[in-house]
């Protein structure tokens, strides 16, 4: 999960101001992430011949406002943010800034580093 550059800092900074049960629960991905495990998954559906490639590129935002528009969609975080009042809807989104900080360039544009895992193979 830490290697979700824009959900993971979200993630940090709500934990510390809505309770848990509004949170997602993205234990399941790093759980998923564990080694070998989805290469057995596949291969117990039935997949012989497995493919795999890392995929990397940047996820550029314009702006905080476009990546505090992309964390406050409805999901995941929709439930987390509706339960938060204005002063503390505002911290959030200061805290926010403060731990996607690392990401923005000189220009106040964000880059957000990516990188997914490809599995794909054949019966």
């Amino acid at each position: 999960m830490e290697l979700n550059t824009l959900i993971s800092p979200a993630d940090r900074v709500l934990q510390r101001h809505v309770p848990a049960v509004l949170l997602p629960d993205f234990d399941y991905l790093d759980k998923l992430a564990a080694p070998g495990l989805r290469e057995l998954l596949l291969r117990e559906a039935g997949i012989s011949t497995l493919q795999t490639q890392l995929f990397s590129w940047q996820l550029p935002m314009p702006s905080l406002a476009a990546v505090w528009a992309a964390i406050s969609a409805p999901v995941p975080f929709g439930a987390a943010l509706d339960s938060l009042g204005g002063s503390d809807l505002e911290t959030v989104r200061s805290e926010l800034e403060q731990e996607t900080a690392a990401f923005r360039t000189p220009g106040g544009s964000y880059t957000f580093p990516m990188t997914c895992r490809l599995f794909w193979g054949n019966k």
